[in-house]
């Protein structure tokens, strides 16, 4: 399979050119070339997170603890409404790491279905979610999902084509061939947890297209819970 400088070098490649791309069609400013370009580099090695011992992983428990959390409460402003109410909902999202990173241990093989087709998907629809929360900015959120989700397909295309082996006099192919851009995988509760995951993201998504936010939904949710 393609090495971590590889899969980077892809990334970073499908990032700038879908960044400058969308910025070509106007479907971003020219301030937001960065975010995107970055969507489809973290795309382009988000898949090696199934690796123990991979890079990628050991990126997203050290820094994704404190990043990610971040991301949660700009993103969702109901959850920093009130400055003590941030607080204790950063420390426990930041908290979380250690149950996921155990479940990851437990539960992920490298090459599993986080090396699959509907995989890139989620990722890019997540992009896309995470993105921004004024309707009038869908096509920021559109760029974004776009240049994460086409960061996630060239790594698994890597994989897919460092499968076969052209330095012989006969062409070879190894065993790994059509592991990375699989549909489904040998493990049902996986195929069922990655399916339904990308059937509620894209439901999501074309809720966001037709003005509906995840803010509303988590507002209306939440009256709901509190009997309003």
């Amino acid at each position: 399979m393609a090495d971590y400088k590889t899969h980077l070098q892809g990334g970073i490649t499908a990032g700038v050119v879908i960044a400058l791309g969308c910025a070509w069609f106007e479907l971003i400013p020219l301030p937001r070339i960065p975010f995107v370009a970055l969507a489809g580099i973290v795309g382009g090695i988000a898949p090696d997170i199934d690796s123990n011992a991979s890079r990628p992983r050991r990126i997203l428990f050290n820094y994704g603890n404190v990043i990610i959390p971040s991301i949660i409460l700009w993103r969702i402003p109901a959850l920093r409404s009130d400055p003590q109410i941030g607080v204790i909902c950063w420390v426990v999202l930041a908290l979380m790491r250690y149950p996921v990173e155990w479940l990851f241990a437990k539960h992920t093989v490298h090459r599993g279905m986080f090396h699959s087709t509907p995989a890139a998907l989620i990722f890019g629809c997540l992009c896309f979610l995470l993105a921004d929360w004024r309707t009038e900015r869908l096509s920021h959120q559109v760029a974004l999902g776009l240049s994460g989700g086409i960061g996630y397909f060239v790594h698994l295309s890597l994989d897919e084509l460092w499968s076969v082996d052209f330095e012989g006099r006969k062409i070879r192919v190894k065993k790994s061939l059509g592991t990375a851009l699989k549909l489904i995988g040998p493990v049902p509760l996986h195929n069922v947890a990655t399916w339904g995951t990308l059937t509620l993201l894209l439901g999501l998504v074309w809720r966001g297209f037709n003005g509906v936010t995840v803010e509303m939904i988590f507002e209306q949710l939440r009256s709901v819970a509190l009997g309003g």
